[in-house]
């Protein structure tokens, strides 16, 4: 199984100045790891619908608008499973900054409910560093089988 955070892989695109062919990203995950297609159980990609006032303005709804056509996209794609946070509006010191919650918590109980069930031995991660590092922390003295996991740097991942 695949696990991709949204927020993560849009963040290393827009680095790159590229948009993400989430199809193509994974047959190459795939590739990289030497893993066939036919063998990957399921996709689940992470994401929050952007930040949208209680009365949104123009940009706001343009912006939901192509988020929503990204969403309906990737709702056509085989063995692919979307779970939705939120994005909530900040102010940190007198700036107004916005923050993905909820992601990583559902990815979170993703993994150790498909791990408690022993449907996955192994898991590819395509999320932010120390999420894999806290995740097999929190897990390596727990009684549950854990699943291998793969942390797949997206950055290094040759672009579409």
């Amino acid at each position: 199984m695949i696990f991709i955070d949204g927020e993560y892989l849009r963040k290393i695109y827009k680095n790159s100045g590229l948009a993400p062919d989430i199809p193509v990203l994974i047959r190459k995950i795939l590739k990289k790891l030497g893993i066939e297609e036919r063998e990957l159980l399921r996709v689940y990609y992470y994401s929050s619908p952007p930040y949208c006032s209680s009365t949104p303005t123009p940009k706001e709804k343009e912006r939901y608008k192509k988020w929503q056509r990204f969403i309906n996209f990737l709702e056509k794609q085989n063995s692919l499973e979307i779970k939705l946070g939120r994005v909530e509006k900040r102010y940190w010191d007198g700036n107004i900054g916005y923050e993905q919650k909820m992601v990583d918590v559902l990815l979170s109980i993703d993994l150790v409910q498909l791990s408690a069930k022993s449907l996955i031995d192994t898991a590819i991660l395509d999320c932010f560093a120390p999420f894999h590092k806290n995740f097999n922390k929190n897990l390596q003295d727990r009684p549950l089988p854990v699943p291998r996991l793969n942390f797949t740097p997206l950055a290094r991942i040759p672009s579409p």
